[in-house]
């Protein structure tokens, strides 16, 4: 038995850098892209108001998720644009008590994303 530990001991574990560094304090959160090229394979025919409307559902949908599943922490992509999806967003999280939110880490995704906080109630 002796032996096998040492063999174990000799071989390294091979490294992954393939996950991006995270800071400790950071917790890494589901990202959901809200661009209408990635929620319909093809947005022909398709006027603004359906556009805005699928993808406030689509946001409001992965609210209701994180919600239901106290999933602390999610961030929205909603690119930089005219901003009417912005603030489309600001408007829908806007109406839930216990949702705080902010844009999202500049560095990391410029000024195109916001960061929803779900307070979780201690039920």
């Amino acid at each position: 038995n002796v032996g096998e530990v040492a063999k174990e001991k000799e071989i390294p574990k091979p490294r992954s850098f393939v996950k991006e560094r995270k800071e400790k304090h950071e917790i890494s959160a589901p990202e959901f892209d809200l661009h209408i090229e990635k929620l319909v394979p093809n947005k022909r025919g398709m006027s603004n108001y359906d556009i805005l409307t699928l993808q406030s559902e689509t946001a409001k949908r992965h609210i209701e998720f994180a919600i239901r599943n106290r999933i602390p922490k999610i961030v929205f992509i909603h690119g930089v644009g005219e901003g009417i999806l912005k603030s489309e967003l600001d408007f829908l999280l806007g109406r839930y008590d216990n949702i705080a939110f902010q844009d999202a880490n500049y560095q990391k995704y410029g000024l195109g994303a916001t960061e929803v906080f779900i307070k979780q109630n201690s039920k």
